[in-house]
């Protein structure tokens, strides 16, 4: 019975106050202990928990995990806006390549006024062959005498230097659509929050 009052009564002092004993140890440290030290002069410290709170501090306390909750929400925010920005940049990159291919692919055929005829030669010096037939471009045209007697092979048109710049333009929009793809998608693997 008396263990349990002496129980009771040391809870109630805990609760409210407590003590504490100061001293200065061997190493000349001051040292704060809930038990009195053997042998060494001390001085007894009364304790409140209570008388060292600031009421701001308590509301603060309160409040902190709303402030935390819309901290954390707004950086989430953020998180995805920037996930959602990375992730448009990728897509309109890979738009631009498609762009740029279909654009080469459309335009490999040479326009009306990308030809240019071009002489050709007649083969063998413009003898005959063995069926007779004097032939330009290794046996692939027909050529023919004029009326002075000299031969004459038709013109073949061939794509000019226009179509040839067109194409090269074309080509190098292809490329730098695809290293815009890669500059975005590195862009979003290492920049894009999880």
């Amino acid at each position: 019975m008396r263990l349990l009052l002496a129980a009771l009564l040391l809870c109630s002092l805990v609760a409210s106050a407590q003590t504490l004993y100061r001293y200065v140890d061997k190493q000349g440290r001051t040292v704060l202990s809930d038990q009195p030290p053997k042998g060494v002069a001390f001085e007894k410290v009364e304790y409140d928990r209570n008388t060292n709170v600031i009421e701001s501090q308590r509301r603060s306390q309160a409040t902190r995990p709303v402030a935390e909750s819309e901290a954390k929400d707004d950086r989430s925010r953020k998180r995805a806006q920037l996930r959602d920005e990375l992730r448009a940049a990728v897509d309109a990159a890979r738009e631009r390549l498609a762009a740029a291919k279909l654009a080469l692919e459309q335009g490999r055929d040479p326009k009306e006024d990308e030809w240019q005829p071009t002489v050709t030669r007649p083969d063998n010096g413009g003898k005959p062959n063995s069926k007779g037939v004097i032939t330009g471009r290794g046996g692939k045209l027909v050529c023919s005498k004029d009326g002075h007697g000299r031969v004459v092979c038709p013109a073949v048109p061939v794509p000019s230097e226009a179509y040839r710049t067109r194409i090269e333009s074309l080509e190098r929009a292809v490329q730098d659509a695809e290293e815009a793809l890669k500059e975005a998608e590195l862009k979003y693997r290492r920049g894009a929050p999880d």
